[in-house]
């Protein structure tokens, strides 16, 4: 026998090499498979948070144009959802427009994971989170002015309407960044819930 080595040894050999590249193969589709996840959740992250970004744009939008004969209120439902009133100076009439949450549950549970995932989309995913943080601030300093209105001039809302939609806007182009990296397609839609 002139073999360099037993058939026995070269049999174990082709057998670990075996393993090794269908190890590999399976470390690679998981890997794929959790960061379609991560794009998965972080697009209804967005969509859910657009819904919060027109939302507030139509209340800050119609502001000035209802200063001078609306009366802004407040009020915080037993559900604990936040609503303002437009109450009419004249006749008394009034509507109301819910004021959504923004949603950070998602990022704020996966975004460690992202940024050994995929680094690129982390990038993204934390200059939307930033964004995100700008609509709260738009959304709380909303309810700041109408709660305490006596505290601040007049015509702060009619001034504020003008900052919060700019910032809201900012905060778009970062969500629709993400949304984009991870759909493929820009982001137009909204929902108001999904499954996460």
């Amino acid at each position: 026998m002139n073999n360099i080595f037993p058939i026995t040894v070269v049999f174990a050999i082709l057998l670990f090499l075996t393993k090794e590249v269908i190890e590999s193969i399976k470390k690679h589709r998981a890997k794929s498979r959790r960061k379609k996840a991560f794009r998965r959740l972080l697009a209804d992250e967005c969509e859910k948070n657009n819904w919060t970004i027109k939302s507030l744009k139509r209340i800050l939008e119609s502001i000035p144009e209802d200063f001078e004969t609306n009366e802004f209120k407040y009020f915080r439902t037993n559900q604990g959802d936040d609503l303002i009133n437009f109450i009419d100076k004249f006749d008394g009439s009034s509507s109301g427009s819910v004021i959504p949450n923004i949603s950070t549950s998602i990022f704020n549970r996966i975004i460690i994971d992202i940024s050994e995932a995929d680094e690129s989309l982390f990038g993204l995913a934390s200059e939307a989170y930033a964004g995100i943080s700008e609509i709260e601030h738009v959304r709380k300093s909303l309810i700041n002015f109408i709660v305490h209105k006596e505290e601040h001039p007049d015509d702060i809302l009619v001034a504020f309407s003008d900052y919060g939609i700019t910032e809201l806007n900012e905060a778009k182009t970062s969500l629709s960044l993400l949304y984009k990296e991870c759909t493929g397609e820009a982001l137009e839609g909204h929902k108001l819930r999904s499954f996460t």
